[in-house]
């Protein structure tokens, strides 16, 4: 009888202790790699932003979106994957031994090689290998309850049980409490007073500095153009880019003489109007 209770309790927690699954995240990628410049070069070329483009910066920029979205949709369009976060280091089950881990990493060796390959074979060796990985996990899990509760005092089995369960034990109400209502907020109105009188007098101790204020009065009246030449030293000169980019720089550095005249026509067109579009600020490049 005992017997089978106790392998009722290990069948028990091996099957109610299953680690949770990581949640699934979804996103959206263009992959710039497989984009035609030849192609791009020519929509570009032929949109509506770089023949006639407009006078005022906002719009400008606003009709360069629209039109480069419209281009990059045509020629590369978003996919959506999905993925399902891994566990991090800190929080892989204490069941899993070197064995486990080694076995994951040849499974997934054996997953990218099916996936470059395509082969039948490759396909069944890494399914039949992944079905030996789930059956190490489950024998090495059973495996650590059974020690973990046979190496355990008798008289603290049932403290490991209700932890295995994740079971969790509620405080019952405390009816020998004396605290009243009154007594708690006063509590609460010596201690924001203390606060009150800390702050006042760090606020006394501070000293005042008075700056003499300068009326400076700068004006600019006349601009240098921005030259083509300037243009290409500005775009060859970047080494990072940014999420917030609409093209990446590796593609505007394999368009040089494209980029470059659209630099030179919102920086003219941005001294001319003085104006200057306040998203492009936020962008890690200092083309603008």
């Amino acid at each position: 009888m005992l017997l089978m209770f106790y392998s009722l309790i290990t069948d028990l927690c091996s099957v109610c202790t299953d680690a949770p699954l990581s949640k699934t995240c979804s996103f959206t990628f263009q992959n710039f790699k497989k984009l035609d410049l030849l192609n791009f070069t020519k929509m570009v070329e032929q949109s509506k932003f770089y023949i006639n483009p407009p006078s005022d910066p906002n719009e400008f920029v606003q009709q360069m979106n629209t039109d480069f979205k419209q281009i990059l949709d045509n020629l590369i369009p978003e996919k959506t994957y999905s993925k399902r976060n891994t566990l991090k280091e800190g929080t892989k089950p204490v069941w899993f031994t070197s064995d486990i881990i080694s076995s994951k990493q040849k499974l997934r060796q054996l997953e990218c090689r099916y996936k470059k390959t395509k082969t039948t074979d490759d396909f069944i060796a890494w399914k039949k290998y992944g079905r030996f990985y789930c059956k190490q996990i489950k024998e090495a899990r059973n495996v650590y309850f059974k020690s973990l509760l046979s190496t355990a005092p008798v008289n603290k089995r049932w403290s490991i049980v209700n932890k295995l369960l994740h079971s969790t034990v509620i405080s019952g109400y405390c009816s020998n409490c004396t605290l009243s209502a009154t007594d708690f907020n006063e509590y609460f109105i010596d201690k924001i007073k203390n606060i009150t009188v800390s702050i006042s007098n760090k606020i006394s101790n501070l000293v005042r500095f008075v700056v003499e204020s300068h009326n400076l009065h700068m004006c600019l009246n006349e601009f240098t153009e921005v030259t083509l030449a300037e243009a290409l030293q500005a775009l060859s000169a970047q080494t990072k880019s940014s999420p917030l980019d609409i093209i990446p720089l590796h593609v505007m550095k394999s368009c040089p003489i494209i980029f470059s005249n659209i630099i030179c026509n919102l920086v003219h067109c941005s001294f001319k109007s003085g104006i200057f579009k306040i998203s492009l600020k936020q962008l890690r490049s200092n083309l603008f």
